[in-house]
């Protein structure tokens, strides 16, 4: 049986919905599939209070609004989906008051996650909480952060901004110098990215070697650590510029599941972290940790909808999205983007000879061979079978050909399948193109590039060719 506000309805247009409801499976979890024809719902929509996501396809003349959709699904996050994923119908889904815009087709665990995290939403502290201490207004400026938290979780970006307040917010609530917080992935086993009290300052890819001991104590152990003679014996913080004295470290952790770890150095006064700041914080902790997990699902959602499944690298409906974007911003700006589009040469014979399965990994060791040549700034997209493209932004056409030529090199000299003890070598053709030089449309640079790939293979394959 269906638990409450775990069904999703999704609403359509046509006169057939976007999947076939017989083959549709069934989600992770047993959530409930309904289907709705917009115009015979638009008649006398009966008030549903058990549903917990509504997906609703959006044209240029929709019937409902989020507000009328609201008002039959009282407890339901609203979303929009179409197969146009431009900017425009993101934007027009904004503008009617969605909270998410997904491109067609839709996955079963894309709805699930949806809802799971539209669920955990609910769980969220909302405004006028209860006092967490008994004290009067104990959070401070807290508290509307953390509803601000909240109303952005469905954008990450504007999370991490947020966040990066409130770890400021923290450190003068505990009266300290600095604040800082490291997310936990369980997927990797190991923290993943970390945010500053600089608003907005998110970092990927710390190195936490130096401060593994004290981090995993705490993660592993779900016990708060404090240490007012800060010694460095269990290893040093990774601010090394920053000559710590007393430290408090605090793990987030939701239903077994965890989180991350706070971290706060430098207590003002002698004394240093006292019980009274490990109270606060066991308060606040848990909510925290809540409204941060539902900010990853959201953040899950739209990977989801944005990657490529095997590779794990952004698909093609990422790609022309954010090119779009980025052509606009170059022409505006004055600013150089540069494309590189990619063809595996002669891929057709590992998979005659090795098998599917083995061209399927050798498909992801290419794509880690591209993310781990370009910069992070940089995004790398298949775009289908064994063709990938790179964009550059703000790279000029001869410091494309450097990168692409760099990534040639590279290939050539890799060793595919060494896990499966083999030893693959491939070649790849590369076509070079940038706006404006070459295009002033992302399907002008495609196109454009994709040209020169192909001229690239005609000479001799394993070559670069700028396109003209």
């Amino acid at each position: 049986m269906v638990r409450k506000a775990e069904r999703i309805v999704i609403i359509y247009q046509q006169n057939i919905p976007p999947w076939d409801t017989a083959g549709m499976p069934e989600t992770d979890g047993g959530m409930e599939i309904c289907y709705i024809v917009e115009q015979a719902y638009a008649r006398k929509p009966p008030a549903q209070h058990d549903v917990g996501l509504v997906v609703y396809q959006l044209s240029e003349t929709p019937k409902f609004r989020s507000d009328q959709l609201r008002k039959i699904f009282p407890a339901a996050f609203l979303a929009t989906y179409s197969k146009d994923s431009s900017p425009h119908m993101t934007d027009r889904s904004v503008a009617l008051g969605f909270g998410m815009h997904l491109p067609e087709p839709l996955s079963c665990q894309t709805l699930t996650e949806l809802c799971r995290s539209k669920s955990a939403s609910n769980h969220a502290p909302p405004k006028g909480s209860p006092d967490l201490t008994g004290q009067p207004d104990p959070l401070g400026e807290l508290a509307p952060l953390l509803i601000k938290l909240v109303e952005v979780s469905t954008n990450y970006e504007e999370f991490a901004v947020i966040f990066g307040e409130f770890c400021q917010g923290m450190a003068r609530r505990l009266n300290a110098e600095f604040c800082f917080f490291y997310l936990f992935s369980e997927s990797e086993g190991r923290f993943s990215r970390a945010f500053s009290p600089r608003p907005g300052d998110v970092q990927k890819g710390l190195d936490f070697t130096i401060t593994s001991a004290l981090l995993d104590e705490v993660m592993n152990q779900g016990t708060p650590i404090i240490d007012n003679s800060f010694s460095g014996k269990k290893g040093e913080t990774p601010h090394r510029k920053i000559k710590t004295k007393s430290v408090l470290y605090f793990p987030l952790i939701k239903s077994a599941k965890r989180i991350g770890v706070l971290e706060v150095i430098n207590k003002a006064g002698s004394r240093g972290f006292g019980d009274a700041d490990r109270k606060f914080l066991t308060s606040l902790m848990h909510p925290l940790a809540v409204i941060i997990d539902n900010a990853i699902l959201f953040q899950n959602v739209e990977r989801l909808c944005y990657t490529d499944d095997l590779t794990k690298l952004y698909n093609s409906r990422y790609l022309k999205q954010f090119l779009v974007s980025e052509v606009k911003r170059s022409l505006r700006y004055k600013k150089k983007v540069s494309l590189l589009f990619l063809d595996i040469d002669h891929f057709k014979a590992v998979n005659d000879v090795y098998g599917h399965l083995v061209g399927s990994e050798t498909l992801v060791e290419i794509g880690r061979v591209l993310k781990g040549t370009v910069r992070d700034t940089d995004v790398v997209a298949r775009y289908g079978g064994d063709e990938f493209v790179i964009v550059l932004p703000e790279v000029t056409t001869d410091m494309a050909m450097d990168v692409a030529e760099r990534i040639r090199s590279r290939v050539a000299c890799y060793r595919f399948g060494v896990k499966q003890n083999l030893n693959i070598t491939l070649t790849i053709s590369i076509g070079v193109a940038t706006c404006s030089e070459h295009a002033i449309t992302a399907d002008g640079l495609i196109q454009k590039a994709d040209i020169a790939m192909y001229q690239a293979k005609g000479l001799s394959k394993n070559s670069v060719c700028l396109a003209v």
